[in-house]
């Protein structure tokens, strides 16, 4: 049986690499995107689509780098008809290889295809991250893919002005993620008004140096001292910024009307 898979596998993965995509559901072992659904291979029959042209969403994604420095990154979610597979494009730009950054995409798709129903099966979804994979390390982009998600599936369109930072749950609640201010920094720096935060992080313990000066015979000695402040995000970095506590609350405040 071994002598037939190895082949098997590695022709998947040229075949993957080809086209530009890699099927979540196709390669679990080999790229840690295994889902908790049985395995299933593609009909032989079944042609796909691998041109995602149908209402395509882009969101930036508000992200901290291992320097704790605020960044943005940016989130292209496609669909077209198919049945039910998730891609995520393979090039150098996308942080594959983070099993975080695997799992929020899994864990966002399975839902959004909740929330949107039964409908969602006839498509075939497409991610592309592009980010340093420093900067999209953690969760914190698993609401924001859900959002984006369900909104290229419904055919909606989201407001320009508003991201959103979040760990996403299997229930749709939105958990803390830290980093909110650095965040907020990046977002304000990108030209967006407004950023939705989990409950409890509009505002942040940010850290501050407090110095002091002493003359002495010999010349002046000053001494720092890092302490913690409890600011609010909104103060500090001079952008709206809002309590979410799940899925529908976020999406319906950045749904375009």
């Amino acid at each position: 049986m071994k002598k037939f898979l190895i082949p098997l596998l590695a022709v998947a993965v040229f075949f993957s690499l080809i086209i530009g995509y890699e099927v979540a559901d196709m390669l679990p072992s080999l790229f840690s995107v295994s889902s908790s659904a049985p395995l299933t291979l593609p009909n032989k029959n079944i042609e796909f689509n691998y041109t995602p042209s149908f209402n395509p969403i882009t969101l930036a994604l508000p992200a901290a780098n291992k320097e704790g420095q605020g960044a943005l990154a940016t989130l292209s979610v496609s669909v077209s008809p198919g049945d039910g597979k998730i891609f995520i494009e393979a090039d150098a730009a996308n942080p594959l290889v983070n099993p975080d950054t695997q799992e929020s995409v899994k864990l966002a798709a399975r839902v959004a295809k909740g929330v949107v129903g039964p409908s969602a099966n006839n498509y075939n979804i497409y991610y592309n991250i592009i980010a340093d994979s420093g900067e999209i390390g953690g969760k914190s982009a698993g609401a924001a893919l859900a959002i984006a998600t369900i909104a290229a599936l419904r055919g909606e369109k989201l407001k320009p002005g508003i991201l959103i930072t979040g760990a996403l749950q299997s229930d749709g609640a939105i958990s803390p993620v830290g980093k909110v201010v650095a965040k907020a920094q990046a977002v304000k720096k990108g030209g967006y008004s407004t950023l939705l935060v989990p409950v409890g992080e509009s505002v942040e313990n940010v850290p501050k140096e407090n110095c002091t000066k002493k003359e002495l015979p010999n010349g002046v000695y000053e001494s720092c001292t890092t302490i913690f402040e409890h600011v609010s995000v909104a103060n500090e970095t001079g952008i709206s910024v809002i309590e979410v506590s799940n899925l529908e609350e976020a999406y319906n405040l950045m749904r375009a009307s």
